[in-house]
């Protein structure tokens, strides 16, 4: 059952990072001129220019084919799982996308001057929730992100140098795609989608990275540290202390936890030491084992090859 529902939970989070994403660029980012990403962008494109000749320019053919030769190369070097959810994803946003198109969905939504801007914010919230929910699950958005995994894997940078490369390319596509349209308004609306796009992902980032600090002081500090070593999979640090009202001798166990493992961490301690007196803090950064961030925790997963 809990397996179950913990395919429910991925699978899940996986098709809705798919429906933000085919929204936000079938029904508000084409219709108003809008380019975002690099291969996402580089299919806004062609649908903005070509399909009005043809349904094979519609965007979401060419999200799919431009994705192809990346998710084959993802899947010779990449761990299995991660290529696997990643051709999920893309394939399931390119569907959606032509349903979309071909149901003419997007006529149903009138835009108007004064609320592009406001769509296009919306458009950027949406795309920014599909890398964090992928990552959730261990998979990519593809197109850029794959590229920028591809470099930290065979050239050796570092996630912010990559990082720097990924906006580069995004930026590009922007600026040529500005230029071809001769619109200074796509350049105005894209960069805007974008920066809306990278403080949700920021914002989410955060969220999945979050730390707390716990201190309980109990008289089975041993027993403690030991069970919250196996409980959490995170080491404890152990402190003598002298009580301040009953003068008696204390220990103080500590340890660093990710936010999502508090309850299962209350539970042992009631199980350990029901009289114990724990308190937690948030934890602003936590560097070193057992504390990476969720790309390199990414990173650490493709790796590793053999499932």
């Amino acid at each position: 059952m809990k397996k179950f529902k913990s395919y429910l939970i991925k699978y899940g989070a996986l098709v809705v990072a798919s429906i933000c994403t085919a929204v936000a660029l079938e029904l508000i980012f084409i219709p108003n001129h809008v380019v975002y990403g690099t291969v996402a962008g580089v299919a806004t494109l062609i649908s903005i220019l070509f399909s009005a000749q043809s349904p094979i320019f519609y965007a979401g053919w060419w999200l799919l084919f431009i994705n192809v030769p990346l998710l084959i190369f993802a899947f010779v070097q990449f761990n299995k799982k991660f290529s696997a959810r990643t051709i999920i994803y893309v394939v399931l946003t390119a569907t959606i996308m032509l349903l979309l198109r071909y149901f003419n969905v997007a006529q149903l939504i009138e835009f108007n001057e004064t609320d592009v801007v406001a769509w296009v914010l919306i458009g950027g919230a949406l795309s920014g929730l599909a890398l964090p929910l992928m990552l959730f699950v261990n998979g990519s958005t593809g197109g850029s992100d794959v590229i920028g995994l591809l470099t930290q894997l065979k050239l050796g940078l570092r996630s912010q140098e990559s990082f720097r490369l990924i906006m580069l390319m995004d930026s590009a596509v922007i600026v040529i795609s500005s230029i071809v349209l001769k619109d200074v308004t796509v350049l105005v609306y894209s960069i805007s989608a974008l920066f809306v796009s990278e403080i949700v992902k920021e914002y989410l980032f955060r969220g999945f990275s979050a730390n707390l600090e716990l201190e309980i002081t109990t008289d089975k500090a041993e027993e403690m540290s030991e069970k919250l070593s196996q409980g959490m999979q995170h080491g404890t640090t152990i402190i003598k202390g002298i009580g301040g009202y009953s003068k008696q001798e204390k220990s103080v166990v500590i340890c660093i936890i990710n936010k999502r493992q508090l309850t299962k961490a209350r539970k042992i301690i009631a199980e350990v030491d029901a009289s114990a007196f724990a308190y937690v803090e948030n934890v602003r950064e936590v560097i070193g084992r057992g504390f990476l961030d969720k790309e390199a925790e990414l990173n650490v997963e493709l790796a590793q090859k053999n499932d």
